[in-house]
Parts: structure tokens; C-alpha cells; sequence
């Protein structure tokens, strides 16, 4: 008889450590689910060192190191189209033309072909450019590779240092220097739900637990009748 209450023993344990494991399967796997969905913000923009390369068409908000947006292309070199509408605080109507979707917005645009470059609505040949550096984006104007005036805009930026853009077209390879990619914090209620949740998880557990020791205690108290 005593043989049989430690085989049922021991068969309580091994049953009670099966069910507290399962909440614990459920708690690895919505982690690799929730790491899987934070994968997929990169899908326009990602972040490369101190800057950001703009890498197909969508909306991203960044926040700018020193409240400064810097655009770098290799001019030169670029065949196809480059657009991205950056939004403003005081525009030109010739930059605001290629983003009329956008309101608000001013363009940077390059056109490139094999030997020519269009920036909205200047043209120039490759040959007649200089060196080219980094472009900061400021009204009314600014320079691409020591040509232009090319009309611009200053871009709208928060005491954050935050401004948000719209890709349209990324043909040529687009750098934002120094900026971050913004990541949204986590909200309030999505915490609290996360919390409920768990509650939840834990009461049904206890459950199990209130079940196991009635089926725990009917089962010796019927063994024991049946030996008596």
C-alpha cells in the first residue's frame, strides 16, 4: 500500500510540472512572435551607423542629430530616379512641385541619365560638376555639387530634433547623415493588456491546482476503501 501512494505521488508531481510548464511555452513563443513584428519596421529605411539609407517607398520618421537634414547621393553616378518628400516649415513652390500628394512637403529630386542630372527643375551635365558633398536641405535654396541655385526648404523639425519623410522613388543609393531611425515607445495599454493577460494565465493555473488536489484526495480516499 504504500508503494501505491508513492507511485501516485509521484505521478501528481510529474502531472502538475506538465500544466505549469504550458503558460511558459505560450510566454517563449508570443516573444518570438513580437520579435518577428519588430523585424519588419525596416522595410523602408535602415539604420547604418550614424545615418540612415532610405531603401524603398513608404513613410519614415526620423529624428536628426543636430536639426539638420543632410541628404548624401552619389550624383555622378546615379541613372534613374531619386524622390523624397521631407515635410516643411517654410517652402518654395518650385520644391514643393514634386510632392503636391504631400501637404506641406518640399522635394528633393534627382532625374539621372548617362551624362546629364536634373534637380526639379534644373538640368546640368555630369561634366560641369564638382566635387559633390553632402546637401543640407534650407530655403529658399541650396547647391547640389557646387551648382544652383536649386530651390529648397527647411524642413520641419520638432524640439525633438523629429521630421518625417515620404520615399517616393530610391533608383539611386540615399543617405540621411546624422539621423535615427524614431521608434515609437511602447503604449500604456498595451502594457496593461500584457498584464491582464498574465492575471489571467495565473487564475486559470490555480484552477488546475484546486483540481489536482481534489482528484489527488478522491483517488487515495477510494484505493484506501477498496484495500479496507
Amino acid at each position: 500500500m504504500s508503494s501505491f501512494y508513492s507511485s501516485t505521488f509521484i505521478v501528481l508531481l510529474c502531472f502538475i510540472g506538465t500544466v505549469n510548464s504550458a503558460p511558459l511555452s505560450k510566454e517563449f513563443s508570443s516573444s518570438a512572435d513580437n520579435d518577428i513584428i519588430s523585424d519588419s519596421d525596416g522595410k523602408y529605411a535602415i539604420q547604418f551607423g550614424n545615418d540612415v539609407k532610405l531603401i524603398s517607398r513608404g513613410p519614415v520618421e526620423l529624428i536628426l542629430t543636430y536639426n539638420t537634414l543632410v541628404v548624401d547621393v552619389d550624383i555622378k553616378s546615379c541613372i534613374g530616379k531619386v524622390l523624397f518628400c521631407y515635410d516643411s516649415s517654410k517652402t518654395s513652390n518650385d520644391a514643393r512641385e514634386p510632392c503636391g500628394s504631400f501637404d506641406g512637403f518640399c522635394g528633393f529630386q534627382l532625374i539621372g541619365t548617362e551624362d546629364k542630372i536634373q534637380f526639379t527643375k534644373n538640368e546640368f551635365l555630369k561634366d560641369d560638376l564638382e566635387d559633390c558633398t553632402p546637401i543640407e536641405m534650407k530655403y529658399p535654396s541650396t547647391k547640389y555639387c557646387g551648382v544652383g541655385p536649386v530651390r529648397s526648404c527647411n524642413p520641419k523639425i520638432d524640439q525633438d530634433g523629429r521630421t518625417k519623410i515620404e520615399i517616393v522613388n530610391s533608383e539611386c543609393p540615399v543617405t540621411i547623415k546624422n539621423a535615427k531611425i524614431y521608434v515609437p515607445p511602447t503604449s500604456t495599454s498595451s502594457t496593461t493588456s500584457s498584464l491582464d493577460s498574465d492575471s489571467a494565465s495565473n487564475a486559470g493555473l490555480q484552477w488546475y491546482y484546486w483540481i489536482l488536489i481534489v482528484f489527488g484526495v478522491l483517488l487515495i480516499v477510494f484505493c484506501g476503501v477498496c484495500i479496507w
